[in-house]
């Protein structure tokens, strides 16, 4: 077993290789088992680096020791309860350096070394970095947030009504409740291999087409509701919930989604610089919902009064809230709609209204 750095990787094989259950055993203390391989973590003597190390068992047999986790402050000590018999003094769990091109390995160590930092270890619960894909039964909504510095809380959202033809999607702050900015990722197929997947915004049902418009040297991605007109995206993982996300589009070209605002030049594409750049962002779970919208009940509401008259839409006691159809589509909440039932919502609360 050696030290490394935590993956950033959406691979599982090699997400799991860093991956630990604990098990409490009959003696009180624990079996600690990878998930990669369902294999316990054992101690063996290595001849060539004269040193005991953490080992992993072959198969699934039982491990000549159990484990003692030891608070330390807020770290923890990983202790072998029953060491080698002639070595019995090396018991402590400690990450070596690399002296000696030995590669960092995980060693026993003694009273010596138990109140080394090398010797204390954090446990960190698993998140799964590999974000929720949307189905017929379940749908994952998602706030896509720029980590661009100096765009803190801003976010992709589909620009419902632009005097601009050629922008369809925009990069604004963070608005509580806000459909258009909320986003589903659907598989492009159903071929297990295939990672593609379509961004569909909760509002319009619009998706984030992979082909673009060409408007004063900026490529604008441009919106459909039918995914065939769109190849699909895909995304690479650094660390820290920042990816970028790319997609292929007509011209054969690679292209990633990058955030922009103004007049600002956007910056070139460097995989080695994609953290903290314009091309990195964050999938933030807004909410999960099986396709029921939830409707408030009227002590929830307070003071916020919705009402209808002349086919339009009225609430008191709230500036910001968003109109929408039975079917999820955003309209416009100060103009006159159709009559039929609506869905207000204010402060991710949700009213029914008949509008007449």
């Amino acid at each position: 077993m050696f030290g490394r750095e935590i993956a950033a990787s959406l691979s599982y094989t090699e997400i799991n290789k860093q991956l630990w259950r604990f098990e409490k055993a009959e003696d009180g203390n624990y079996i600690i088992i990878n998930r990669s391989a369902n294999r316990k973590l054992d101690i063996s003597f290595d001849s060539d680096l004269s040193v005991v190390r953490a080992v992993l068992i072959n198969g699934t047999g039982t491990a000549s020791t159990n484990w003692k986790i030891v608070a330390k402050g807020s770290y923890f000590s990983i202790q072998a309860a029953t060491p080698l018999a002639d070595k019995a003094s090396y018991r402590f769990a400690h990450q070596a350096n690399n002296y000696n091109s030995r590669n960092y390995p995980v060693i026993m160590e003694t009273t010596s070394w138990e109140n080394s930092r090398d010797s204390y270890f954090s446990f960190v619960e698993f998140d799964d970095p590999n974000p929720v894909m949307s189905d017929d039964d379940s749908q994952t909504w998602y706030i896509i947030k720029s980590n661009k510095e100096g765009y803190e809380g801003k976010c992709v959202t589909d620009i419902v009504s632009s005097a601009l033809p050629n922008i369809k999607f925009g990069i604004d702050d963070f608005k509580e409740g806000d459909y258009s900015q909320q986003w589903k990722l659907v598989k492009k197929t159903t071929t297990s291999s295939d990672k593609r997947f379509e961004m569909v915004n909760r509002a319009t049902g619009n998706i984030i087409q992979t082909s673009y418009s060409m408007k004063d040297g900026y490529y604008y991605t441009q919106s459909t509701q039918d995914m065939a007109e769109s190849n699909g995206w895909l995304i690479n993982y650094y660390g820290e919930k920042e990816y970028d996300i790319y997609g292929t589009n007509e011209d054969g070209l690679k292209r990633y989604l990058n955030a922009t605002l103004g007049e600002e030049v956007p910056e070139e594409y460097n995989a080695n610089t994609v953290k903290g750049s314009g091309f990195s962002w964050t999938f933030q779970k807004a909410e999960v919902s099986t396709g029921w919208e939830y409707i408030a009940k009227p002590d929830d509401w307070n003071d916020i009064i919705v009402y209808s008259e002349d086919l339009r839409i009225y609430v008191k006691g709230a500036d910001e809230y968003t109109v929408r159809t039975l079917t999820g589509v955003m309209v416009n909440k100060d103009s006159s709609l159709p009559a039929g039932v609506y869905l207000v919502t204010v402060n991710g609360k949700t009213k029914a209204v008949v509008n007449q």
